[in-house]
Order: C-alpha cells, then structure tokens, then sequence
C-alpha cells in the first residue's frame, strides 16, 4: 500500500494569508468611507474571501490540485 495522506505544506498557505489580508484592508477602507465602522466590517470580510477564492484560483492553476 501507497501513502496517500498528503504532507502539510505550509508554504501553500502564505498568499491565502497575504490576500486576505490586503482583501480585508481593501474591503474596511472601501466600507468605511461609504458608512461606517459597521458596513467596513461586512465589506472587509467579504473582500477577504473573494481575494481568497482569486487566490485558490491561481495557486492551483501554477501548482495544480492539493
């Protein structure tokens, strides 16, 4: 029998990191000019996994499937 249990890489895991982040900066400055703490919130989290799903994207079409 083969292993098949993938090793944990965590190097894969730094540009999910680094788009969330600059996802959610994007998002809160975008929400807070418009109305406030609270909308910056929502729209900051939203960004966030919308940067994260671009970047699941182009993670896995430079070094395919996880």
């Amino acid at each position: 029998m083969s292993n098949t249990k993938n090793k944990f890489h965590f190097w894969r895991f730094i540009p999910y990191l680094l788009a969330s982040i600059i996802g959610f900066g994007y998002g809160f400055k975008f929400g807070y000019e418009i109305s406030g703490t609270g909308l910056a919130v929502l729209t900051g989290i939203v960004t966030a996994l919308i940067c994260n799903f671009m970047m699941e994207y182009v993670v896995h079409k430079i070094s395919g499937p996880r």
